[in-house]
């Protein structure tokens, strides 16, 4: 997914740390990381890497934090810091997601089941936003905390809660089973259609559209069916039939380019994981 990277070098300039109108708050395994977190043999050799990337993550990422000056994002995992903060904090910088000092929020006490809560809970409060994105997927909690979270604020606030889930797991899988999505969560699949889900919230500018699908279109046109390591859009393991296509697209229809790509998504989300 270099070429995405390539192809907004020259959008994508700047970015401001001050106090944030928009918090993005981001689940890193599963989320943005392939990481198959409900097989723990493979979660176990995926910890160990720093390339792999669910693709197009990152180049999002960057773009939200390029065209909105006033956002800010944070990484908050459950992973305890003693274990995990050097690839975590690897695989951020290698893979270019915007980072600044302090971004990465780790869990340091293993037994404590309220740490996202909890941490997301202080940076809303330091950060006294407008809007909140929160990114997880619905491989283990992020659901009903993302939901705890909305619902905590929703009396006492006028915050707005953005709540999008990597539907990377089917809830009537026997082995691997996801969760479902709490009401007002959004799923997506892929990077490119959580884009233009945060497109129509006006976190996203037309000329980045285009160039984010000139470049999605080619990787995943080009992307093997059962891979599982490495940079991709979609590992074997996921089993996305849970998900719906929910974006507005409309104004694309005449876009051979992303036509095909919303074809080939929703083909892929029709089945079961891929087979070795």
């Amino acid at each position: 997914m270099k070429s995405i990277i390539v192809a907004l070098a020259l959008v994508l300039t700047g970015q401001s740390w001050a106090q944030a109108k928009t918090i993005l708050i981001s689940d890193m395994d599963d989320t943005i990381k392939v990481s198959h977190v409900l097989d723990k043999t493979e979660m176990t050799k995926n910890a160990r890497r720093t390339d792999n990337l669910f693709a197009g993550m990152n180049s999002l990422y960057r773009i939200l934090s390029a065209e909105n000056p006033d956002l800010e994002v944070y990484y908050v995992s459950n992973a305890p810091p003693w274990l995990m903060r050097k690839k975590h904090t690897a695989f951020l910088q290698n893979n270019k997601f915007p980072m600044a000092e302090g971004s990465l929020k780790m869990r340091q006490d293993v037994t404590d089941n309220e740490f996202k809560v909890k941490m997301i809970s202080s940076i809303i409060d330091k950060e006294n936003p407008t809007t909140v994105i929160m990114v997880g997927d619905n491989g283990e909690h992020d659901t009903e905390l993302y939901s705890q979270i909305e619902k905590k604020y929703s009396k006492a606030s006028k915050i707005r809660f953005l709540s999008y889930i990597h539907m990377v797991y089917h809830t009537q899988d026997s082995e691997d089973a996801g969760k479902p999505l709490e009401p007002k969560q959004k799923g997506f699949a892929t990077s490119w259609d959580l884009l233009l889900q945060l497109r129509q919230e006006g976190f996203v500018s037309a000329d980045s559209t285009q160039l984010f699908l000139n470049a999605f279109a080619q990787t995943l046109a080009n992307e093997p069916n059962n891979l599982k390591l490495g940079s991709l859009i979609f590992p074997a393991w996921v089993n996305c039939r849970d998900y719906k296509w929910t974006a507005q697209d409309q104004d694309l229809a005449a876009s051979a380019e992303a036509i095909a790509v919303k074809a080939k998504i929703q083909e892929r989300c029709s089945h079961d994981e891929i087979e070795d």
